[in-house]
């Protein structure tokens, strides 16, 4: 620094001009370090996905609905004398397997409400299980149309197409982001899981 005298006499030293602005401790270099983590840290919240009370209170009103209806469906068809027709060229394992994967899903539900363990793995499960067989039958009915559909048009395929889409899509993307949001550290440390 530079010794200079003023107006009175007295000397004082005067800084270089460089170093008025973001030297240690300066408040303003601080605000704007913040400023510039700001956007960082919103970015990161919208990653941040569902909440788990929310993911238990859907999976389980939903996997709750589909139990219930398919039970009122079996007691329908006993109740009509129908149900040795239904079955008659179906196997009643496949909705009996099917039903079963929903009561995962149900059991995975509660378990996340209650926050232990077993419920966050049975959760993931329903989860995988569920894109799985929203993707099978997905194709399965696409190969259908494709076997059978010797008067569809390239204008109902595209239609078919773009449906089947808007159906497994969301689905898919619901169920990916119910995994992230168990995966997560908060989520983890919420189960008691190191």
């Amino acid at each position: 620094t530079r010794i200079e005298r003023d107006t009175r006499g007295r000397c004082r030293a005067r800084l270089p001009p460089h170093t008025c602005c973001d030297h240690a401790g300066n408040s303003h270099r601080d605000i704007r370090k913040t400023r510039r983590a700001a956007p960082l840290k919103e970015r990161n919240n919208m990653l941040d996905t569902f909440d788990l009370d929310f993911i238990g209170w859907f999976y389980a009103t939903a996997c709750g609905i589909v139990i219930l209806f398919g039970l009122a469906v079996f007691a329908l068809l006993y109740a009509r004398g129908t149900i040795k027709e239904r079955y008659k060229d179906y196997n009643i394992l496949n909705d009996v397997m099917l039903l079963m994967i929903w009561v995962i899903g149900f059991g995975g539900a509660i378990g996340v409400i209650d926050r232990s363990q077993w419920g966050q793995f049975l959760l993931q499960l329903f989860c995988w299980m569920l894109m799985a067989l929203v993707v099978l039958s997905a194709s399965s009915r696409m190969y259908t149309v494709h076997k059978l559909g010797q008067g569809v048009t390239k204008k109902d395929w595209i239609q078919m197409f773009i449906s089947v889409t808007l159906f497994v899509l969301p689905i898919i993307v619901f169920c990916i982001a119910t995994i992230l949001s168990l995966r997560t550290e908060a989520a983890r440390a919420a189960f008691g899981i190191p």
